[in-house]
């Protein structure tokens, strides 16, 4: 039994090997490293770690995808831009060019005679509104065709329509056959400003002795403001009464507006100047738009004092007030301009009723004022007294005086007042009138040393160093009037300073009269 057994184990341990898979002789047999290995795991951080890199490469490329498509979209932008303006510019140009054509003829003298009943009269009016209807056309012309000629200026073309007509015609009155000339210098202003006008380029438009009736009036707003007017002057045009809504509308509406003239226009009270005043202050205010002159000329009955009150409210920096009977009472509230030391650089009171009392009441009120640049007195009562007044109010004998005086404004309106603040610098204005009174108040040296005595000798060279600010072309002027106010005459020294000294010449004569007194008694004396 034994022996069968060893042989049934035999035999089946024969079957399990016969049922192995054969070894292939071109594979090597994997050799065993001992016991099996575990799985390699990743841990939670680093997946966290690679799954932000990869959503920030998400978001680069998505930027990256948004940015060309944005550069697309810029350059398809551009294109279509540049195309628009360009036939922009193609219908500005046919537009330009057009198809106007001047159609406007001027009426038949024969309208207007048989309208009057003096045949020379009318003959005479009737040649005047010819006139004016061929300025009206050679005007639009001009504005159409852009056609300077030597009356413009760089920048200003000039657009002027007189009526003149002389004897009882002192204005063209309005008539039905004037509109269609009207509203063809309306269209012809707005073309002007949109296709003509170059960068800075504005109008002056100027109406003299024409009525403009509410028809009129109606055609020319709408262009007047929608243009590059700089400039609207009138004169002798229809009372203001009709006008000065008008104006104020257009102050408001065109911002290129910055002068208003009205001449021998009458205002008879506060409410028909207060459209124009109003309109002046909210552009100078709120709208931020600068208004620069107001000139009021020949149009105030008597002075009119609550009118100038009123037009002094506005602060601009030039007001024209010439013949408006302005006198002691009615100057008052002008005088209160001056002193407050407004923004005002030009004023002109020519052709008033000022007296010697009113010259020095300008004077006390120029002594605070530091910004006005030229005042015009001419044609106004003053005499000598009242020029010995303005001119103490800019220069004076005593140098602590003089230092306090007006170093800024001109004052026309006497000989030679204009030249005492001849320079636009204050500085260059004090040192010239420090150094005329020093040397023309001198009588043996170069310098007066008596004036210098008190002054601290560490300010010398501050002394010296003010002849590079001295205005040398004005010391003639300057001496004349220093010997005015003293009641002297000319001497010999006075012309040597004024005339024969060069500049150099003059700031080494300082040094040396300067130095020469270090030895002089009369510097300690």
């Amino acid at each position: 039994m034994s022996g069968d057994g060893d042989a049934g184990e035999r035999v089946d341990r024969k079957r399990i090997d016969s049922t192995e898979p054969s070894v292939r002789d071109d594979v090597e047999p994997r050799q065993s490293t001992g016991p099996s290995d575990p799985p390699t795991t990743t841990s939670v951080g680093e997946l966290q770690v690679r799954i932000a890199s990869l959503e920030l490469q998400l978001q680069q490329q998505k930027i990256l995808h948004e940015t060309d498509i944005l550069k697309l979209k810029e350059a398809h932008e551009a294109e279509i831009d540049g195309l628009k303006a360009h036939a922009n510019r193609e219908f500005r140009e046919l537009k330009k060019k057009g198809t106007w054509q001047l159609t406007l003829e001027k009426t038949p003298e024969a309208y207007w005679i048989n309208d009057y009943e003096g045949i020379d009269e009318s003959e005479e009016y009737a040649n005047a509104m010819r006139n004016l209807q061929g300025a009206i056309k050679d005007s639009v012309v001009k504005l159409r065709e852009d056609g300077r000629d030597e009356s413009d200026d760089d920048d200003v073309l000039h657009i002027r329509l007189e009526f003149e007509g002389g004897g009882i015609h002192d204005h063209a009155r309005s008539d039905d056959v004037m509109i269609p000339f009207w509203r063809e210098l309306a269209n012809a202003l707005v073309h002007w400003s949109e296709f003509h006008a170059r960068k800075g380029d504005r109008l002056e438009l100027i109406l003299d002795s024409v009525e403009l009736a509410a028809d009129v009036r109606d055609i020319l707003r709408p262009a007047i403001a929608a243009s590059k007017i700089r400039k609207l002057d009138l004169y002798r045009v229809t009372p203001l009464s009709q006008l000065s809504d008008f104006l104020g509308v257009i102050i408001l509406a065109n911002k290129n507006v910055r002068d208003l003239s009205l001449c021998d226009i009458r205002i008879e009270s506060v409410d028909q100047i207060e459209p124009i005043t109003r309109a002046i202050k909210a552009r100078c205010g709120k709208l931020g738009h600068h208004f620069k002159s107001l000139g009021l000329s020949c149009c105030l009955l008597g002075g009119s004092l609550d009118i100038l009150k009123e037009v002094s409210s506005c602060k601009i920096r030039r007001l024209i007030l010439d013949d408006n009977e302005i006198d002691t009472e009615s100057l008052a509230p002008i005088l209160e301009l001056i002193a407050s030391n407004p923004p005002l650089e030009i004023l002109t009171l020519g052709y008033n009723r000022l007296k010697v009392a009113d010259a020095s009441s300008i004077a006390n009120a120029l002594k605070t004022n530091t910004r006005l640049d030229r005042i015009h007195l001419d044609g106004n009562e003053l005499t000598k007294a009242g020029k010995l007044a303005l001119l103490k109010s800019t220069f004076d004998s005593d140098l602590n005086v003089c230092s306090t005086t007006n170093h800024i404004c001109h004052i026309h309106g006497k000989t030679y007042l204009s030249d005492v603040n001849y320079s636009h610098s204050t500085r260059k204005n004090k040192a010239s009138k420090y150094f005329t009174i020093l040397t023309a108040s001198s009588t043996d040296n170069f310098y007066n040393m008596r004036i210098l005595r008190n002054i601290p000798t560490q300010l010398m060279p501050n002394l010296l160093s003010m002849t590079h600010e001295c205005d040398w072309d004005c010391l003639s002027y300057l001496t004349d009037n220093y010997l005015e106010l003293l009641g002297s005459k000319r001497q010999d020294k006075h012309d040597v300073w004024d005339y024969d000294l060069n500049e150099h010449n003059r700031e080494l004569n300082c040094m040396f009269g300067l130095v020469r007194s270090w030895t002089a008694p009369s510097l300690f004396t």
